[in-house]
């Protein structure tokens, strides 16, 4: 397989570029937001997995249907089947965590 790389921002249309003036200033701009982020990324790092207070997934593969739960990212049990289907997909439904979500409209 070929591997892929990326093109220099040089040697891609300009029309096909996103007009980072929209977004930041200047460059000191985008330093000081880039640094804001990289020093909250320790703090950040406690709601891995965390992030829901509950989260369903459904998978409907080779006429069967299949379910998993979690809590706070903890699987409840294994994958199990309930039941057998004709269609094929996955669903995830997720319920934000209000310890961690003020607002969820």
């Amino acid at each position: 397989m070929e591997k892929k790389t990326l093109p220099a921002r040089s040697e891609v249309p300009v029309e096909e570029t996103w007009n980072l003036e929209n977004i930041f200033p200047d460059v000191a701009s985008w330093e000081q937001a880039k640094e804001d982020v990289l020093s909250n990324i320790p703090a950040l790092a406690e709601y891995k997995g965390k992030l829901s207070e509950g989260t369903e997934t459904l998978v409907w593969k080779d006429g069967e249907k299949y379910k998993q739960e979690y809590k706070k990212g903890i699987p409840q049990y294994p994958v199990k089947k309930i039941g057998d289907s004709k269609e094929t997909g996955t669903q995830h439904t997720f319920q934000p965590d209000d310890e961690i979500f003020e607002e969820t409209d």
